[in-house]
């Protein structure tokens, strides 16, 4: 370990994280609690590369239409926000997610947003193992408030003529103070309306997930999901944690999808070997299609060195191991469309009775 770190200087972080994790169950964040914030761009300068971005969306079978961004005054160093309903919230999350209104200076509207809020009392923490070198070393970077958004500042920056199409809109980081006292970092952005990626268990239990519409359907959302991963790359950009929860679909007949959460963005030109994007998508495209079927689809595209292929999933090596786990993974599926069933069932004989 770091001479640097020494067991008394961890001792006392757990100590004092403990007692900001008691002071932040004791004073919750709720609705219409009022956040007043100031501007932190300084903290948040990244250079970016070149891209082609015209180029990136030319790739997309589907572009997606753009969303407007709200007008607020970027010169703006202050921002007021009121919470109204909170979308991911509580103990051992890196963000506590509330929708939110803000007041916009000089006029009487207050659109939604979302703001993230890196509240470090409620951080995912590794226990009490105080010799976790690798825990002391990850959090002088990603594992910190700063860390997170560093990377995510830079992602937006270097993905900006893509917010509106495949990311939200970003507003900003502001510092923040709650009520509690505590002081955090915020990242307000765009309000999106989607949902997360969920395999269709009602449509399993009808059959309507197996009939041949359903599966061009399904077929179009992997490949446009795909594409737009793609589309990330060619603009520099690794993600790094693609997975259902945080790529939104668009509700409508075209498939269109919004990524979330750059906190494990990277420069892709900086990815050596392999990409965590790969099995992220995979994961997803379960979410969306049998794996018996987007899988051939797949290996098909990387046996024609396809640079969509190429990009994400690397070579051959990661859908052979991954095919392997179709079999468990569509029982799982089975298994839950089952439950949902017997609910379903049980629910309909109780209003009868």
């Amino acid at each position: 370990m770091s001479p640097y770190f020494s067991r008394q200087k961890i001792e006392r972080a757990i100590a004092e994280r403990n007692a900001d994790r008691i002071i932040a169950e004791r004073n919750p964040l709720r609705e219409g609690t009022l956040l007043n914030g100031t501007r932190a761009s300084g903290l948040f300068d990244q250079e970016v590369s070149p891209i082609d971005v015209d180029a990136a969306l030319a790739v997309l079978p589907y572009r997606p239409p753009f969303r407007p961004r709200l007008i607020l005054d970027e010169e703006d160093e202050s921002i007021s926000l009121s919470l109204t309903r909170g979308l991911q919230t509580g103990k051992d999350r890196w963000a506590q997610v509330w929708l939110a209104s803000v007041h916009i200076p000089r006029t009487t509207e207050h659109p939604q947003v979302v703001v993230k809020l890196l509240q470090e009392a409620f951080f995912p923490h590794p226990g009490d193992d105080i010799d976790d070198d690798d825990y002391v070393t990850e959090g002088a970077s990603l594992h910190t408030p700063i860390g997170i958004c560093r990377n995510e500042a830079w992602a937006f920056t270097q993905l900006r003529p893509l917010q509106g199409l495949l990311l939200p809109h970003s507003y900003g980081f502001y510092h923040l103070e709650l009520p509690c006292g505590q002081n955090v970092i915020g990242h307000v952005m765009e309000y999106v309306e989607g949902h997360a990626l969920k395999r269709d268990y009602q449509g399993m239990i009808d059959g309507s997930f197996y009939s041949a519409e359903r599966r061009s359907e399904s077929r179009a959302a992997v490949v446009q999901l795909a594409f737009n991963v793609y589309c990330l790359h060619l603009c520099d950009v690794h993600h790094g944690d693609v997975s259902p929860n945080n790529v939104l679909q668009i509700p409508g007949k075209l498939p269109f999808f919004v990524f979330l959460d750059f906190a494990r963005a990277s420069a892709y030109s900086d990815i050596m070997f392999g990409t965590m994007d790969g099995c992220g998508l995979w994961t997803c495209s379960e979410e969306l299609e049998l794996g018996e079927t987007f899988c051939p689809w797949m290996e098909d595209a990387l046996v024609k060195h396809e640079p969509w292929a190429l990009s994400i999933l690397g070579d051959l090596s990661l859908t052979r191991q991954l095919k392997h786990t179709i079999p468990g993974a569509e029982r799982d599926y089975e298994a839950q469309a089952m439950r949902l069933k017997k609910s379903q069932d049980e629910k309909g004989q109780n209003e009868v009775h």
